[in-house]
Formats: C-alpha cells, structure tokens, sequence
C-alpha cells in the first residue's frame, strides 16, 4: 500500500510555549501516527514553526517537506486544520483525503487574531480532494462548533459530530485513542 499522512498539530496557549510536550506529540497524534504506520501508511506529524503564533509562510514552507500529493491524507487539529484548507485553496494540490479534527476559522474572539486564519473558504476546485472529512463534538466551544459547520457547508464534508469529547485533546477525551479518526483513515486508504 502506497500513500502517506501527514498530521497538522493546532496553535497552543501562548502560556504553553517552551513548556514541555512538543505540540507534535500531544493528545491522540502519537497514537494516529501509530496505527497509521500500522495500516502501511508513511505517517508524519511535523513540529510547525512557532505554533504559537502561527506565519502561514513558514507552517507552508514546514508542509511542504512531506512530498504531499494525490495519495496523501491530510489531518489538520484545531488551527492545523484551518492551515491546510488554506494550503489546498493556495496550492491546488490533490491529495487522497482531508480530515478536519475540530477546525477553527475565525479565530476564538478571547485571544488575540493569528493571520492563519485570514483567508475565505470557498469550495475546493473538483476532484482536489477525494474526501473530506470534518470531525467535531457538540460540547467544544460555540466558534469551533461554528467554523466546523462552515467547513462542512463550504467544503461539501462529511460531519462526523460527537458528544462530550471537547476540543477533540487529551484533556477533554480522557485517552489519546480516537477512533473515530482511525475509521476515517481507514475509510481514505
């Protein structure tokens, strides 16, 4: 089996920065990583560059490293996700499948404004994308609820909406096991 993945950590707390845990090894990443291995997958979650005050340029140029093409599956967290519907939109690169894990879009109007999320969503060009998935529980916060609906819409996605899991991390899910991701993973390959 042929194919990669490559999965996009999202912006943590300004109060998180230099503390600990690389952003590419929290919450269910390591684990997705895993079973994506396990399933034949090259699977990658690079550390984005000062995520904490994410430049798309530089989160792009970061990207880019992956030989992402026509049979890769992106997976984007939280900002990650809003970076790479703005990197589709940008580059036009096809890739196999695009899952969304609680996206934010607008940004959460509690903390300051990131420029990764200065661009419209708008369909992507047909057959960019063979699947689009866009992953989100009731119970996160009313903007990521909000941004996940407008991916749905704007992106003709598939929803996949859960109860009680949060903003989809460790904190919130109890367990870095999500399987309902690994299922759409499986479902892309």
């Amino acid at each position: 089996m042929a194919g990669n993945i490559v999965i996009v950590h999202g912006r943590p707390g300004k109060d998180e920065k230099g503390a600990g845990v690389s952003d590419n090894k929290k919450h269910w990443i390591p684990w997705i990583i895993e079973q994506s291995i396990l399933l034949g997958l090259d699977a990658h979650a690079p550390q984005m560059p000062e995520p904490w005050e994410p430049e798309y340029r530089k989160w792009k140029g970061e990207l880019e490293k992956f030989g992402v093409n026509d049979d890769s599956i992106l997976i984007g967290h939280s900002a990650g996700g809003a970076f790479l519907v703005r990197w589709l939109l940008d580059t036009k690169t096809r890739v196999r499948a695009l899952i969304l894990a609680a996206p934010a879009k607008s940004p959460n109007p509690n903390k300051e404004h990131s420029e990764i999320y200065e661009f419209e969503v708008n369909p992507l060009e047909p057959n960019q994308v063979a699947n689009i998935t866009v992953i989100y529980s009731t119970d996160d916060s009313d903007w990521i609820v909000s941004s996940s609906e407008l991916y749905t819409s704007k992106l003709n996605a598939k929803a996949v909406v859960l109860d009680g899991m949060g903003h989809l991390t460790l904190g919130d899910m109890g367990t870095q096991e999500f399987p309902e991701l690994l299922e759409e993973v499986k479902k892309a390959i």
